[in-house]
């Protein structure tokens, strides 16, 4: 029950959080912002708030650097909506799935439009180019290339992760 509660807690966190940046933000770099998900502690004491925003490093970077500086008014706002007893310590972090999600997509869309290319006599052969093609366009996607494992602390793992270690 204690776990379905904090969940309950979580979706209404990013809910009015959602609502707070689309409507009483007044910085208009806020309203490109989207909550992905809100992870709270088992105290409703911390909550990881994960935005993602689309267009360029530039407008990202502003876009997080003007959500860091709202932090406060966002939080004092997020008391007057819910009622909990203390209102969580919020730290926002980005989340690019959704733009990981788009790169993928586009590079089906083209593995797609290229096998449509290729003639029906040459299909052995092209399948074979066709999956060389895609695993190095996969390979160009490597997001994570920039990171390494001292970039995570333990609160950002999992228990299933942590036991992998």
């Amino acid at each position: 029950m204690h776990g379905n509660r904090i969940e309950r807690v979580q979706e209404e966190v990013r809910r009015e959080i959602g609502a707070i940046l689309q409507q009483r933000a007044s910085d208009p770099r806020l309203t490109w912002l989207s909550v992905t998900r809100v992870e709270i502690s088992s105290d409703l004491t911390f909550a990881k708030v994960y935005v993602s925003s689309l267009g360029d490093d530039e407008a990202r970077s502003g876009a997080f650097k003007a959500l860091q500086k709202a932090g406060p008014f966002i939080r004092s706002e997020l008391g007057r909506r819910i009622q909990l007893r203390r209102v969580p310590e919020l730290s926002f972090r980005e989340d690019r799935g959704i733009e990981a999600s788009l790169r993928i997509n586009q590079l089906l869309a083209e593995s797609k439009r290229d096998s449509s290319d290729t003639d029906a006599n040459d299909a052995p052969a092209a399948a074979g180019r066709e999956s060389a093609n895609l695993s190095d366009r996969v390979d160009d996607f490597d997001d994570d290339s920039d990171m390494d494992e001292d970039d995570f602390d333990d609160d950002d793992l999992d228990d299933d992760d942590r036991e992998a270690r």
